[in-house]
């Protein structure tokens, strides 16, 4: 990785944005968080919303991963329904409210 994380730096690419899908277990969750900020991410974009069975891990990775959240996404294309707000998003999935 760190060739990609020099190729990035030399490029001046300052905005690096992370996705990972939230339906994976939180350990996995936690590798890509290590990975993203190896390669230096800034922001991170969670997919599969929909399908992540505990709302409450999505905190721990977002409160520990020091990138903040750019927008969720309700499925698997990014392109889809997605959460504009994502935080406001979050609380409201979490309080089971729509």
């Amino acid at each position: 990785m760190p060739l990609l994380a020099d190729l990035l730096k030399q490029q001046a690419i300052e905005t690096r944005v992370l996705v990972l899908n939230a339906a994976y277990e939180t350990e996995s969750l936690r590798a890509g968080l290590k990975s993203g900020r190896a390669l230096g991410a800034t922001h991170v974009v969670l997919t599969h919303l929909d399908e992540a069975k505990d709302v409450g891990k999505i905190w721990e990775i977002l409160l520990e991963g020091e990138m903040r959240p750019l927008f969720f996404s309700h499925d698997g294309n990014l392109l889809g329904p997605i959460g504009a707000d994502p935080l406001d998003f979050l609380v409201q999935k979490t309080l089971g409210k729509n």
